[in-house]
């Protein structure tokens, strides 16, 4: 087995992948193609970055999911720390003793989760999870999906064509779709207009999903309440490079939270996406080339 990262060349990326049965990568294109290639192996679930065009004839794409309860998880404790308040009372107690928010004190009431309407964008396995994790907590749940799925829950499902019936009562809009035309700036100025001005906006899909332009200037002009993004444009190639994730700058921006790509990341999901290509491998006598790149963390 071979490992190359992000500093490989592209010759030597040719040059391992020569003889590869099985290559283990987010990305595919014309530097892997080979005649012995027979399955390419996608640590995670998203294939944006796999080109189709330049994939042989008869070669397998198998992806690795085993992380949506990581996701729902990070989802559900932004969710509960913004309509709850939890850092800013948080801060506020402990810097000056201030008890506005006592509950013994007639302190400011706020929502909890069986008060809120939770919109997913998707209808995938992040989706389906996000959805069964909210209505076990009583909340109003609805879905903007091409395919409505069988649910124990009660779910409102709407087309992409009713993309601004479905936002105009979300108290959170999640964005958990894959990327394709068109799901690229399913969130635009237009969407986040209609959005609630106390709404929570969730991307943990990809960058391109949302206009981060748009999303910058709604952030500013509180035409929506907070935004919480885990996935970016660009991403350096070495853990100490000081990156800046996208061309808007969110880090002036207070109403909005960062995160570097860990909604995903937990130990049971490499572990259990490790079993996963394990047996993946286990099925053929191979030649491996693992191609590790930072947004392998997805």
């Amino acid at each position: 087995m071979k490992f190359l990262d992000e500093s490989a060349t592209d010759a030597e990326i040719e040059a391992h992948c020569h003889n590869t049965d099985i290559l283990v990568s987010m990305v595919f294109d014309q530097r892997f193609v080979n005649s012995s290639l027979k399955k390419v192996l996608v640590p995670g679930i998203g294939l944006d970055k796999i080109d189709f065009s330049q994939l042989p004839e008869n070669v397998q794409v198998l992806t690795c999911a085993e992380h949506e309860m990581a996701v729902s998880e990070y989802i559900l404790s932004y969710v509960i720390s913004y309509f709850r308040e939890l850092d800013s009372i948080g801060t506020r107690f402990k810097s000056s003793f201030d008890w506005e928010d006592c509950s013994r004190l007639g302190g400011v009431a706020r929502k909890q989760l069986n008060e809120l309407t939770i919109g997913v964008i998707g209808g995938g396995r992040i989706g389906r999870k996000v959805i069964e994790v909210f209505s076990y907590f009583g909340s109003s749940c609805r879905c903007l999906t091409r395919y409505p799925f069988e649910t124990s829950n009660s779910v409102l499902f709407f087309s992409r064509t009713n993309r601004d019936d479905f936002l105009r009562e979300c108290d959170v809009v999640i964005v958990a779709c894959g990327l394709d035309q068109h799901t690229q700036n399913i969130i635009d100025q237009h969407a986040l207009n209609i959005m609630n001005s106390d709404s929570l906006l969730i991307n943990i899909a990809r960058a391109e999903c949302v206009n981060y332009d748009d999303l910058a200037s709604a952030c500013r002009d509180r035409t929506i309440g907070r935004a919480v993004i885990d996935v970016w444009q660009f991403y350096p190639k070495k853990v100490n490079e000081a990156t800046r994730p996208s061309a808007a700058n969110f880090s002036q921006i207070n109403n909005v939270d960062m995160t570097p790509h860990i909604s995903a990341w937990t130990k049971k999901v490499i572990a259990d996406r490790a079993s996963i290509l394990a047996r993946y491998i286990s099925e053929e006598s191979c030649n491996i080339v693992a191609h590790v790149l930072q947004e392998n963390q997805a």
